[in-house]
């Protein structure tokens, strides 16, 4: 096998001694490879941190936020309160509704651990809830793409066996009537 430098920085010394220096490899994109002998490698990482969370951290422990940063935040969460959660987040991509889904989420928290304001904190999570609990979309075994893809509904071509192509269909609503004007039908696969 060949090892990244960051692997050689990381090995125990059962593995280090199992280095073959004279063979390298150039990796595409991650610079000199080294080959190692060996069926497996053990490794340790010294200085990780040990306790891991969502907000950030400055050197020494939590971040310290001045006045000024706390007043533009709180006016730029109040700005984002305002937005229509549910609109923005009805998507026909489960996974594009949840990343806008999870950015409301993560606004919520920092109304709550950074901001410490409750009222805000808790319309974020009025909204959030009442979000979360409409069913957004279904998922479908798609057997000849091999996967699992949302569906907000399904087009009859589709139950009839014609299928679209994948790329860039999610976010141009391929499941919408394509005849309707003002959407896009994507491409037909053979």
């Amino acid at each position: 096998m060949f090892a990244l430098p960051h692997h050689l920085r990381s090995f125990e010394t059962a593995t280090a001694a199992r280095l073959v220096s004279s063979i390298r490899l150039q990796s595409p994109t991650k610079g000199v490879m080294t080959a190692v002998l060996a069926d497996q490698w053990r490794m340790r990482e010294v200085g990780i941190p040990s306790t891991i969370g969502w907000l950030p951290v400055g050197t020494g422990g939590s971040a310290i936020w001045s006045a000024a940063n706390l007043n533009r935040l709180s006016a730029v969460a109040k700005y984002e309160l305002t937005q229509d959660f549910a609109n923005v987040t009805n998507l026909d991509s489960m996974y594009f509704a949840g990343k806008s889904m999870a950015k409301y989420a993560y606004m919520c928290l920092t109304m709550s651990e950074i901001l410490k304001d409750v009222p805000l904190t808790r319309q974020c999570q009025i909204k959030l809830k009442v979000k979360h609990t409409r069913k957004t979309s279904v998922s479908l075994a798609d057997a000849p793409q091999g996967g699992v893809r949302s569906f907000r509904k399904q087009h009859p071509d589709q139950q009839a066996g014609v299928r679209y192509s994948v790329e860039g269909c999610a976010y141009r609503r391929h499941l919408q009537d394509p005849r309707s004007p003002g959407r896009v039908r994507c491409r037909d696969v053979q």
